[in-house]
């Protein structure tokens, strides 16, 4: 199916390279800064396989999907505005986290706020497949809020569900949590998810492999349920029928 161009955009580095390696294994072409998805469907990169790198650019960008690192929450929500302006955007999804220490709902609210702002009719609650807003004149927008739009956590809580079921170094590393002394540098209480996915990661043949490389390494499931549920929100927002298709929110839908 065809697939429109456009941006995702995400908190940080490892969003971008989790995002990244996630379309590689399922064939979508997408890029996150020096990092490409293309491989997938044998797609070379800017300047490879001959001519220049404008040319490759240029021939490589039809429904290639941009991932960008905003560098965290506060500079994402600054450039939102811009963002949805740059001239030809046809899709923008927005990738951030429900952060436990101040909630999920309180996370929608404040995209929802940006959202209407910018001309959009927004419903009361995330969808929980993933939110997509379509209004005339505007890009697609869609809003993804980790881990599964229904309850609080990070990147890391995604990732997590990620991780084989029944995998034995996964269970000891969540017990081994519990024998962390308790001293200044412990890791917080909200960031547990955070300490369990990089402490299993480092007791793999090759430790401290990063997020994105883990899946690209398969020692991350790319088709868990959870991975199968985000790349679905991928491909509604970004192939052309698929968002043609989506009916606006009504007024009694709306928050």
């Amino acid at each position: 199916m065809a697939r429109d161009a456009g941006n995702v955009v995400g908190e940080g580095r490892d969003d971008g390279l989790v995002f990244a390696k996630l379309c590689a294994r399922h064939g979508i072409r997408a890029r996150f800064e020096d990092e490409w998805s293309a491989e997938a469907e044998g797609v070379p990169g800017p300047g490879v396989g001959g001519g220049s790198a404008a040319e490759s650019e240029e021939a490589s960008s039809a429904g290639l999907i941009e991932i960008k690192n905003q560098r965290g929450l506060t500079e994402l929500t600054k450039a939102f505005p811009t963002v949805l302006k740059q001239s030809g955007l046809r899709r923008l999804g927005v990738v951030v986290d429900s952060d436990p220490g101040k909630g999920m709902l309180v996370r929608w609210q404040q995209l929802s706020n940006l959202a209407k702002s910018a001309g959009y009719v927004v419903p009361k609650t995330p969808a929980r497949q993933g939110t997509i807003l379509v209004r005339e004149g505007g890009p697609a927008l869609g809003i993804w809020l980790m881990p599964d739009n229904k309850g609080d956590g990070f990147l890391e809580h995604f990732v997590g569900f990620l991780v084989p079921p029944g995998d034995a170094m996964w269970e000891w590393a969540d017990k081994c949590l519990d024998l962390v002394p308790e001293c200044p540098s412990r890791f917080k209480p909200s960031h547990r998810a955070k300490a369990n996915i990089h402490s299993w990661l480092a007791w793999q043949e090759e430790p401290g492999t990063p997020m994105g490389s883990a899946i690209t390494q398969r020692y991350l499931d790319a088709h868990a349920a959870h991975a199968l549920c985000f790349v679905a929100w991928l491909r509604l927002l970004f192939e052309s029928n698929c968002v043609a298709g989506c009916e606006p929110i009504s007024e009694a839908e709306a928050g």
